[in-house]
């Protein structure tokens, strides 16, 4: 975004966490622009302004509580993603690739079915139902918390 901005342009945002995820990268990115003599303005702040001393003074401060907010934000979610994996919730999408799946893909093909005849009655693609089908020493292993599969060889 900032290789288009030319000395006395003004980049303008709507809110001063839309244009950085910290205030290292903010202050980044408020230099990088310096350098190429184009200023700062935030929308919902009109004190925010990178041509004064004191717009510079007054985005330091709100960048760092920005930062702050979406630290403790992070913290509340992280707290309940725990709560909820304690509980015995499951996240992500429900397995296809089940035992039964895998046992269907390799008795279908080894009764003569062709893979795209699997591919759509499975509904796999073609690169999983080749690779099942195979069975040259690889198998299906779940992992030790038992929500994920992975190949084995």
């Amino acid at each position: 975004m900032t290789e288009f901005l030319r000395d006395g342009d003004t980049l303008l945002v709507t809110k001063i966490d839309r244009l950085a995820r910290s205030t290292s990268d903010l202050y980044r990115i408020v230099s990088e622009l310096a350098e190429k003599g184009a200023s700062f303005k935030v929308l919902d702040d009109p004190s925010i302004d990178t041509t004064s001393r004191t717009g510079k003074l007054v985005m330091g401060i709100l960048a760092l509580i920005a930062e702050f907010e979406n630290d403790i934000r992070r913290e509340r979610q992280m707290d309940g993603i725990a709560k909820a994996k304690d509980r015995g919730v499951k996240f992500g999408r429900k397995r296809e690739l089940t035992d039964q799946r895998v046992k269907e893909i390799r008795t279908l093909r080894e009764a003569g079915e062709t893979v795209p005849t699997i591919i759509k009655r499975t509904g796999f693609s073609k690169a999983s139902v080749s690779f099942l089908s195979q069975g040259r020493g690889c198998a299906l292993q779940r992992s030790r918390d038992g929500l994920h599969w992975g190949f084995i060889f």
